[in-house]
């Protein structure tokens, strides 16, 4: 195997690993309160509602797995397991608080993994502004009263936005770099565990709602979609996109989503 692929495989690894941490976390709390069962299904359920349909297999899967309470299943170490948990609601029921701790501890062992092994691609990168941050910056350019990186969040999380900022997220979906919004649904994706290309739509949902210029409809449509599912793969802080079981000679099986 060349030192770029092993370096892209350990990669992926990494990222299972955090997503299988996270996970255990959710199981340990939902079978101390299994109210958090029930706050997943409803999750779930919004994610229906807009998800790809080559995405709905596993959310279907999911649904299954919370009903009937199948922790087994859900932390599976298996590739199966890596792959359905990257449509998984059940990091949603995790507080940003400790969501933050395991992230914390996972960068550790990373960056300790990658200066004993000398696995220098791989290495955590430092800390960027996060693009909420700049989102909000963004907006506020022409107004007196700054729009907070929070209520960029809460608006395109629940495509409702408050009249006293519905100037300052107009002005984002309408003038931001097309880069900006594309980092905006990792970050969101990253934090609450929602697919991508749910996001997405309901971000496109509230541009045609708000009457956004009409001339960027080329960016909402599939082109720019598929570099929402394409930005899965580049952003380190999250997962990554769903991968596919190798068959025996190496492929992948194209039976499964």
């Amino acid at each position: 195997m060349s030192s770029q692929r092993w370096q892209r495989e350990m990669h992926h690894l990494f990222h299972d690993v955090l997503s299988l941490l996270r996970h255990r976390e959710a199981v340990r709390r939902m079978r101390e309160d299994p109210a958090l069962v029930q706050r997943a299904l409803a999750t779930l359920r919004r994610w229906k509602l807009t998800v790809d349909p080559r995405s709905l297999p596993l959310l279907l899967e999911w649904g299954r797995i919370l009903e009937e309470q199948d922790w087994e299943s859900a932390l599976q170490e298996t590739e199966r397991g890596d792959q359905i948990r990257q449509a998984s609601p059940m990091v949603t029921v995790l507080p940003p608080d400790v969501r933050m701790e395991i992230l914390r501890k996972w960068r550790e062992l990373y960056g300790q993994f990658a200066e004993e092994s000398g696995f220098r691609a791989g290495r955590p990168k430092r800390e960027k502004t996060s693009a909420l941050v700049l989102a909000a910056q963004t907006a506020s350019t022409s107004y007196t009263h700054k729009l907070p990186p929070s209520e960029v969040e809460a608006a395109l999380m629940s495509g409702v936005v408050q009249d006293s900022w519905s100037p300052h997220i107009r002005c984002l979906l309408e003038e931001a770099p097309e880069s900006l919004l594309l980092n905006v649904v990792e970050e969101l994706h990253a934090k609450s565990g929602e697919p991508m290309d749910a996001i997405w739509k309901r971000m496109h949902a509230m541009a045609q709602e708000m009457g956004c210029r009409h001339d960027r409809q080329d960016f909402w449509d599939a082109p720019a979609a598929g570099k929402v599912a394409q930005a899965i793969r580049l952003h380190e802080g999250s997962a990554p996109a769903a991968r596919r079981p190798r068959c025996a000679d190496g492929g992948r099986d194209s039976r499964l989503p």
